[in-house]
């Protein structure tokens, strides 16, 4: 696999197989839904969806195990444009949303989360700025939009579990966890101890998943600006070599 695709092009391996993953799962909505409703088992586009999430999570596992530690944080994340802008529409995405759900909201946890999620827009505006003069933002700005996105999860998950077909939120549900860990990882390179391969791993996934959760405006709304957040925010994807590694490290020391 590894000869057809090198690391470095990852991001576009992710999108294209999550362009292939919506794609197949509009064709399930359209064409394998019963006339009540119901997901008719067995139905062509769900097998090869399955099939597809399975070989994606698998082949990203194996294209990040190169992906060795580089333990400089500038190494992983430079000052960038482009990381900055990415942050920025994050931050307008989420922002969003959050607003229009503190008018959706029902019950003190769906409003505490709502509330949060504007200040996770704020939060990423400064990771933002952080990003574009290529400085080191404090672990607890990542830490702050990890909280909103547990609470974000269990006060979907409320909703979505009602539900009786999980293949309605599972993809939403998936991709929202994956982004919750993706932040863990991102907030421990800003106190200097991330490591790439896992970082790199649910980063991408979060991609992967999005792109298919991007069905209904609320959705599309929330996941099309993490996916634009996660492409423009990757660790470096430059294979290294272990001795490339214990040389950088011997330079540290002197």
């Amino acid at each position: 696999m590894k000869r057809f695709v090198n690391p470095i092009n990852l991001p576009l391996w992710t999108l294209l197989t999550g362009g292939v993953g919506l794609l197949l799962r509009v064709w399930l909505m359209t064409s394998g839904v019963d006339q009540k409703g119901f997901f008719v088992t067995g139905h062509l586009a769900g097998i090869l969806l399955f099939l597809l999430v399975i070989g994606a999570i698998v082949s990203l596992f194996l294209l990040t195990r190169d992906l060795v530690e580089a333990g400089k944080y500038e190494f992983n994340f430079p000052a960038s444009d482009i990381g900055s802008y990415g942050a920025y529409i994050a931050a307008a995405g989420i922002g969003i949303s959050s607003f229009v759900d503190i008018f959706l909201a029902s019950d003190t946890l769906s409003m505490l989360a709502a509330l949060f999620g504007m200040i996770a827009a704020l939060l990423l505006v400064l990771t933002g700025s952080a990003r574009r003069r290529g400085t080191v933002p404090s672990m607890l700005i990542h830490i702050g939009i990890c909280v909103y996105l547990v609470l974000r999860l269990v006060c979907y998950y409320r909703h979505w579990n009602a539900d009786p077909q999980i293949l309605d939120y599972c993809f939403q549900l998936v991709a929202t966890a994956c982004l919750m860990l993706t932040t863990y990882q991102r907030a421990t390179f800003d106190a200097r101890e991330g490591k790439r391969r896992p970082y790199a791993f649910w980063s991408l996934a979060t991609i992967f998943f999005s792109c298919i959760s991007l069905i209904g405006w609320s959705n599309i709304l929330f996941f099309l600006s993490v996916i634009v957040w996660q492409i423009t925010d990757l660790c470096s994807l430059i294979p290294l070599r272990l001795d490339d590694i214990y040389f950088d490290e011997e330079d540290s020391e002197c």
